[in-house]
């Protein structure tokens, strides 16, 4: 059920994407029949065209296409909320052995 969800909604076309790299994907693909895939815009008729360009690229389906977290937060869609100035950085990496000591 949940496969015949995704492949609904994103198509074949966005799966393809992923090529040989994600272990599986291709005989995945193959084994179903092709699918257009729904519009973003269908599944949020209220969105703006930022927020459609910003859902698709977050759900890209091939992870390694997908912006990070700091990518994503410089999409225009946050340019009224993220300021640069706001953000917290760890001067250096921590060592998580100190949550088992």
């Amino acid at each position: 059920m949940f496969p015949d969800f995704i492949l609904s909604t994103w198509g074949i076309g966005s799966i393809k994407e992923a090529g040989e790299r994600i272990t599986g994907t291709k005989d995945f693909v193959l084994s179903n029949p092709l699918t257009q895939g729904l519009q973003f815009e269908e599944l949020f008729p209220k969105a703006t065209p930022q927020c459609l360009d910003l859902i698709s690229q977050l759900l890209r389906f091939d992870a390694q296409l997908r912006p990070t977290a700091a990518e994503a937060l410089k999409h225009p869609y946050f340019f009224a909320w993220y300021d640069p100035a706001d953000e917290l950085t760890c001067p250096k990496v921590l060592n998580p052995d100190f949550v088992n000591p």
